[in-house]
């Protein structure tokens, strides 16, 4: 199993000595280091929640806390909030613990969605062709249409992009990834 994969919620039965005995352990193959993956990851959960004190992260021993605490330095993954009339249909996929894709393959007509992206994050297009002049995506007075791929555009931590996307009633296209 990989960390992205990983679901908390299966964990919820173990204690925190029991993590400490299995991160403190030193075999190095690599069956034992994806496991040791999950419970860093699991590790890291517990801390960011509160429920393991400073006291009881110092029972680790050097060569574990600094892998935990690597994962704590990273940044957080961008949160995604989208609303209106077709937001269903937009596609918001986790790939990974810091990376989200957002999709909209294959639209119809009389789509409208409005796309928050809260920091940080740095959003990039992969794949754009949309309706020229029609079905675009807008960022505030900024639209993108056709073959004009948006830019990448970095939205930093506490700080919020907006995507408006909307289609017309006439032809449509590939869509969009980013």
């Amino acid at each position: 199993a990989s960390a992205s994969a990983l679901d908390l919620n299966e964990w919820a039965g173990l204690t925190w000595t029991a993590v400490v005995r299995l991160l403190n352990r030193t075999n190095k193959d690599a069956s034992d280091e994806r496991f040791s993956n999950l419970l860093r990851h699991y590790a890291l959960s517990k801390i960011s929640s509160g429920a393991v004190s400073a006291s009881q992260l110092m029972e680790l021993s050097p060569q574990a806390v600094g892998p935990v605490l690597a994962l704590l330095a990273q940044p957080a993954a961008a949160q995604v909030i989208c609303t209106g009339r077709t937001a269903a249909f937009v596609r918001i996929e986790q790939d990974g613990p810091r990376r989200t894709v957002l999709s909209r393959k294959g639209y119809g007509r009389h789509e409208a969605a409005h796309i928050r992206i809260q920091g940080p994050a740095i959003v990039t297009f992969s794949h754009f062709r949309t309706e020229q002049r029609y079905d675009c995506l807008r960022f505030g007075k900024e639209e993108f249409f056709g073959f004009h791929m948006p830019p990448s555009r970095k939205v930093t931590r506490g700080a919020e992009l907006i995507m408006d996307w909307a289609t017309d009633s006439a032809n449509a296209d590939d869509g969009w990834t980013c």
